[in-house]
């Protein structure tokens, strides 16, 4: 079953194949991993209308924040074409073992979720992987400062992404999880980064913090 979190009180768990229907019930579909409060899912799916976007988190809280407001009419900020979804995406459920999405997004991860991203582990990625078209198109933000902390390096052995680092760490081990590799880009504290989410707002504008972008595709 797929649950599905519609506001803070109210919840809809649906089949497989009700969750298959729906996706297919759209012309494209998008993924966001590690959506939290669901913000950048709704406002994605206010942009592109006839896109179904799925906003998946393992806490339920965080993401009736975003349920409750897509719950609205749309002259008040609410979106039809937008789903939010309890599920770890560490640990996909078999409900996610279909090709719906056409894109996807992992939009500053933390603490596990950054830590399967950066080191491309191999579980994570062929999880995911089940649930994305070939050809699915993804982007990811990464905020450096998380990446800073020499204490934090060492506890779950990531490395310090700089451009050399991306190139002959990060890189190779998403493209031999089956991505591939279309382009990154850094972007210096303070400089705006294009993304419609909570923590893009709190993590980018005035905080000092940098960002590092990166483009890939499924194989």
């Amino acid at each position: 079953m797929v649950e599905i979190i519609e506001s803070k009180k109210s919840r809809l768990n649906i089949s497989s194949d009700d969750f298959l229907s729906l996706c297919k019930s759209h012309p494209k579909v998008h993924i966001d991993f590690g959506t939290g409060d669901g913000m950048f899912a709704l406002r994605r799916a206010r942009k592109i209308e006839n896109e179904l976007v799925i906003g998946l988190d393992a806490d339920r809280d965080s993401l009736a924040v975003g349920a409750t407001k897509a719950a609205k009419k749309p002259a008040k900020g609410g979106a039809s074409n937008v789903r939010f979804v309890c599920a770890n995406a560490l640990d996909l459920p078999e409900d996610f073992t279909q090709p719906v999405a056409d894109t996807f997004s992992i939009n500053f991860p933390w603490g596990s979720l950054l830590d399967v991203t950066v080191l491309a582990d191999e579980d994570f990625l062929n999880g995911i992987k089940k649930c994305l078209k070939d050809k699915a198109i993804g982007d990811v933000y990464v905020n450096l400062f998380a990446l800073q902390d020499s204490e934090t390096l060492r506890t779950n052995h990531l490395p310090e992404i700089t451009a050399e680092t991306l190139e002959s760490h990060v890189k190779p081990l998403w493209e031999k999880a089956g991505f591939k590799w279309h382009e990154h880009q850094f972007f210096a504290s303070g400089e705006k980064v294009d993304v419609a989410s909570t923590w893009a707002s709190r993590l980018t504008k005035g905080s000092g913090r940098a960002t590092v972008y990166w483009k890939v595709e499924v194989l």
